[in-house]
């Protein structure tokens, strides 16, 4: 009887594991980069894994577009119903490391009154942000003042990391198609 039932757990847990391991060929969770939160934790984006996820990239001293990216998304945020809401994951990734640590990522939480159970500020080195600039399709430079000329991409992603949509329009709930996409992708199974 152990013998079987060792059988059987090692075909279930195998079983199981098999579909959780791979990921689609073009998803953003193959990135190995590791990031680190306004809280201080380390991660990777495979970790974000299981809920659709809202991706663009700013830094925390922009006067700006960034501030207002942030407004948009929220705006989205509360467009959706509270089922929703808990559904989704956003993820902003810091253009500039050197500047935005984990203090000011943390400051920026908490004066934007960010829900730190959806929102991840992060910061990574300076390689992985421009790798993944590149795959999100973010052009940015850094200017002699030290601010950052950059484009304003929100990224929606699968539970899985693929691309579902992009939007430019500073507030990503002033896009229609994107939020029918956003509301689409919470709303699936």
């Amino acid at each position: 009887m152990s013998r079987i039932m060792t059988v059987f757990f090692v075909l279930l847990l195998s079983a199981a594991a098999t579909p959780e391991a791979e990921l689609p060929g073009d998803s953003l969770y193959h990135l190995q980069a590791t990031f680190s939160d306004q809280g201080g934790h380390p991660f990777t984006l495979a970790e974000l894994r299981g809920k659709p996820v809202l991706v663009a990239m700013f830094y925390t001293s922009c006067q700006y577009i960034c501030p207002l990216m942030i407004e948009g998304i929220q705006q989205a945020e509360k467009s959706l119903d509270p089922e929703q809401r808990n559904r989704l994951q956003i993820l902003m990734v810091s253009f500039d490391p050197a500047h935005d640590d984990t203090a000011a990522l943390a400051h920026t939480a908490n004066s934007k009154h960010l829900d730190r159970s959806r929102w991840r500020l992060a910061r990574t080195d300076e390689g992985n942000v421009r790798q993944l600039a590149a795959v999100l399709g973010v052009r940015y430079r850094e200017l002699a003042d030290g601010g950052f000329n950059h484009t304003g991409e929100v990224t929606l992603l699968d539970p899985h990391g693929r691309v579902l949509a992009r939007t430019e329009a500073i507030g990503a709930g002033k896009d229609a198609a994107f939020m029918t996409a956003l509301r689409a992708a919470l709303d699936a199974p």
